[in-house]
């Protein structure tokens, strides 16, 4: 919800949902960016010797 300069926010935390009234300056730009895939990580193995390990 906005009114004036203001926009009321409603998210969920660990177990609680909170709400909060906050100016627009306080929010950011939705992320355009589109969802991570399980496709977007690869792994590689890396070979440490013996004598750095810990």
């Amino acid at each position: 919800m906005m009114k004036g300069d203001f926009y009321v926010l409603e998210y969920l935390g660990w177990d609680t949902t909170y709400t909060e009234i906050v100016s627009s300056d306080r929010l950011r730009p939705k992320n355009s960016n589109p969802p991570i895939e399980r496709s977007m990580f690869h792994k590689f193995e890396i070979e440490v010797p013996e004598e750095i390990r810990e």
